[in-house]
């Protein structure tokens, strides 16, 4: 990646932490993670934690079996961030494609 391109993905970084922050009071810490063993392009998870969730404070990735999200849950979710998101900067985003 350009220069260019690191310092943008930092500050996205910081801004979905952000919102996550804002979107959920109950967060305590956020855990970054670049760790794609399975697909080949680059993606990084941004996760709110909280002391004493189910693997605390143990990393996530890898220490239980994924649960699915319902779908309105998901769709719930998503609309949370991204609306905490445009709260803080103008942003075009699609649920369309998203896997769910």
């Amino acid at each position: 990646m350009s220069v260019d391109d690191q310092r943008r993905l930092m500050e996205e970084i910081a801004q979905c932490s952000a919102a996550i922050e804002k979107a959920y009071d109950d967060v305590d810490k956020i855990n970054v993670g670049a760790i794609g063993c399975v697909c080949r392009q680059l993606h990084v998870h941004v996760l709110g934690r909280k002391v004493g969730d189910v693997v605390w404070p143990r990393p996530v990735w890898g220490a239980t079996n994924p649960v699915k999200y319902e779908a309105a849950a998901a769709e719930a979710a998503m609309q949370k961030i991204m609306m905490s998101l445009a709260s803080e900067r103008p942003i075009r985003l699609s649920m369309k494609n998203l896997p769910l």
